[in-house]
């Protein structure tokens, strides 16, 4: 719950007729993202997990990116929705509504250093007023564990050095300290979990300051025995959460040091953090541009990569077990909802080494799948019938990994009701994922090329979709995690070898029907020979594609070589897996083209 002076009531009665108020949905390093997310749904009944909201005494505007804009529409009956994108921006917008004489209002502890900045730069100091909104004062303990030797290469005091010791020799700096509120870093420095009590909730919440020779966490973890000793073998103080920004505003008094230089990334950590340390007159603060912490653990280690193997097989495993069931299921009968297909997928535990989902799971039938990020809601999801298609995106936190599959499969009982534009686009969806899958590439390729090769065949039928082709998969940690994304605006990122990414194209038709297909790969070298070093892909999802829905005459020879080199591995790999019934489906799923 929301504390009192962070709520729409007191929002509204706080903004005179020059005023707007301006907040967004919380991102991961943000030290309440549940409590934080409230304020949006408030103003807007919006469920989705990306956008912000400008308010004035009169109007609420939803900025959304095009993922989001059908959803929106549908769930935001008195809001007005504004699609951004890369070519009109959130500040774009806010350009066209702020006037001389009116202020933006902006929550401290919600808007990251960056975006303050910039915001200054263009409205001017004066037209900024920046306010720190308190969230509900109750203090959670929360459960945690740390991974044990054989999930991690490193350890967390080894993890600490190298990054500390990296951005040394970046800065040419002594004597500093680097800070991160964001859940996911600290989560991989640390090789600290939570114990899961929700959904694909695995960040224990807190602050991580970094010195030379110990580091400070800022969490209210339960310090069992175990953990005490794990953060004393690894140099980890532990602290208050409440401590943190009090400790940032008496840095000398409090670390009994001649703080000098204080280094943080200005795009990840939130300007009520900048504002405690520059209370310091004497500290000098660095912007952490050179993302030194991404670069550094988007490629995989050997250990990573060995049990990413092993991880992706129990997840196909299972999705192919659901897929059957799926397939073969009479919804005419049952009256299924798409909210009880997805609490039933969550219920499953895929194996030991399973934790929880890494994400909200999306089930989304005939129409419902137009909606990119769709997930139902208990009281507000269709029931499924057998005479249409079933989005499923679904992904898994293991303690060896991370993963992000979608599949769109058909329910229809007669394959002659299925129709032909579904099919027609099914077939060019799959087609721009095998592109990308079999695409062998010189070492140097950047990301943005990948992307366009995904859309090629789309834009000769006047189609493309509002998000990027693919994005990076971190190591039990984010879903999306790193620069390895597959956009056309990702110019600079170069292909590396050892990077874990999704390959996702789609096509959406509006209220009618939305089609997707993932799956995971790893980046791996190929020959080398006298025009350079080659690489390529491997798939590392082994679950079928469903042959009901693919036009076979739109495939040509290369397709169908593709295809069916793809359905060979996963019955040679797979089929030892499953069960006499389940091996037998798989058989026909997989047959030759």
């Amino acid at each position: 719950m929301i504390n009192k002076n962070y709520t729409k009531e007191y929002i509204l009665k706080i903004l005179n007729k020059n005023q707007f108020f301006y907040d967004k949905i919380s991102s991961e390093y943000l030290e309440n993202k549940k409590l934080n997310d409230n304020i949006v749904y408030e103003f807007t009944k919006f469920t989705g997990d990306t956008g912000s909201i400008l308010v004035d005494s009169k109007n609420t505007f939803l900025l959304v990116d095009g993922r989001y804009t059908l959803q929106a529409k549908n769930e935001c009956k008195n809001t007005k929705v504004i699609e951004i994108s890369r070519e009109f921006s959130e500040t774009d917008f806010l350009k066209t509504k702020i006037k001389n004489n009116e202020t933006l209002i902006l929550n401290s502890k919600k808007i990251s250093i960056d975006e303050v900045n910039s915001l200054k730069n263009i409205f001017g100091d004066k037209k900024i007023r920046i306010r720190n909104f308190d969230f509900n004062d109750e203090v959670n303990i929360e459960e945690c564990f740390f991974l044990e030797n054989r999930y991690t290469s490193y350890k967390a005091r080894v993890k600490i050095f190298n990054l500390y010791n990296e951005l040394k020799r970046i800065y040419k700096i002594d004597n500093f300290f680097y800070i991160t509120s964001n859940l996911n870093e600290i989560a991989t420095l640390t090789n600290i979990r939570r114990v899961t009590k929700c959904d694909n909730d695995i960040y224990i919440k807190g602050h991580l300051i970094i010195f030379d020779k110990f580091s400070i966490l800022y969490s209210n973890i339960k310090n069992s025995k175990n953990i005490s000793k794990y953060l004393k073998d690894n140099n980890i103080y532990l602290k208050r959460e409440d401590d943190f920004y009090k400790d940032l505003k008496n840095i000398d008094l409090v670390f009994k040091k001649n703080i000098k230089n204080v280094v943080i990334d200005y795009k990840a950590n939130n300007y009520y953090t900048y504002e405690c340390i520059k209370n310091n007159k004497k500290v000098i603060i660095h912007n952490e541009d050179n993302s030194v912490f991404t670069r550094i653990n988007t490629r995989k280690t050997k250990k990573e990569i060995e049990n990413l193997h092993k991880i992706n097989i129990l997840d196909s495993k299972f999705l192919i077990n659901v897929i059957y069931i799926l397939k073969h299921f009479n919804f005419d009968k049952c009256k299924l909802s798409e909210y009880d297909v997805k609490s039933f997928l969550d219920s499953i535990k895929r194996s030991d080494d399973y934790v929880t989902t890494s994400f909200n799971t999306i089930v989304a039938y005939g129409e419902n799948s137009s909606m990119p990020h769709y997930s139902p809601k208990k009281n507000f999801s269709k029931i499924i019938k057998n005479d249409n298609i079933l989005l499923i995106d679904i992904g898994g936190h293991y303690l060896g990994g991370t993963t992000d599959v979608t599949r769109t499969i058909s329910l229809y009982r007669d394959n002659k009701k299925i129709p032909l534009e579904l099919k027609k686009n099914y077939t060019l969806v799959l087609k721009s994922l095998l592109n990308i899958l079999f695409q062998k590439f010189k070492n140097g390729t950047t990301y943005d090329k990948i992307d366009f090769l995904a859309r090629s065949n789309m834009f000769n039928e006047y189609l493309d979709y509002n998000h990027s082709t693919g994005h990076g998969i971190g190591t039990f940690s984010d879903v999306h995690f790193g620069n390895n994304i597959y956009s056309k605006n990702n110019k600079m990122k170069i292909i590396e070898i050892d990077e874990v990414q999704s390959a996702e194209p789609a096509i959406y038709i509006e209220n009618k029907y939305g089609i997707r297909l993932e799956v995971d790969t790893l980046t791996k070298n190929d020959t080398s020979n006298k025009f350079g070093q080659f690489l390529k892909f491997e798939t590392l999802t082994l679950c079928p594609f469903d042959s009901d829905l693919i036009d076979k005459n739109m495939l040509n020879s290369d397709d169908k070589n593709r295809l069916n080199m793809y359905n060979e591995r996963i019955y040679k790999i797979m089929s030892k897996y499953l069960s006499k019934e389940v091996k037998k489906w798989l058989k026909s799923a997989t047959k030759k083209i």
